[in-house]
């Protein structure tokens, strides 16, 4: 498999990862059917899933995307599949944020002691972080030119 197809390839991963995932870790008891939040939170939390949706969407368009310029796609694909991440792991900075609910806090959800949703979110950004490398790196292997004019 060619750097660009890797690329693609991974690009095409992340972004039906997050499509699937954020409503798999948030349609259930400790969130959106979570009786102790109240409306509003469940509000914010369906707009966060959607978000994740679009994102997904956005980066599914520049991976593929035969117009416009390879370097440009690429790079706005690496932003949309990236951005959800990073809102992800900078949330808890807020006032008041916690990566699980009290009542969910349990060893079952943490990786490598890491929260469940942080572990992934750092994997996830590393595919990314991996995606975007190769698509580079081919460009700059092919001498900057393509043979598509997608992302890679």
């Amino acid at each position: 498999m060619t750097r660009r197809r890797a690329s693609v390839a991974l690009f095409t991963f992340i972004s039906i990862f997050l499509a699937v995932s954020a409503y798999a870790a948030d349609w259930n008891e400790t969130h959106i059917y979570n009786p102790r939040w109240p409306p509003h939170a469940k509000f914010h939390n369906a707009q966060t899933m959607l978000m994740g949706t679009l994102l997904a969407g956005m980066t599914l368009f520049f991976t593929w995307r035969r117009r416009g310029d390879p370097e440009t796609n690429l790079i706005a694909a690496a932003m949309a599949a990236a951005a959800y991440w990073v809102a992800l792991c900078l949330g808890i900075t807020f006032p008041g944020t916690a990566f699980l609910d009290p009542e969910f806090d349990d060893s079952s959800r943490y990786a490598l002691g890491l929260p469940g949703n942080l572990f992934v979110a750092i994997v996830s950004l590393l595919v990314i972080a991996l995606a975007a490398w190769l698509g580079f790196t081919h460009r700059a292997s092919a001498g900057g030119v393509s043979q598509r004019t997608g992302t890679s």
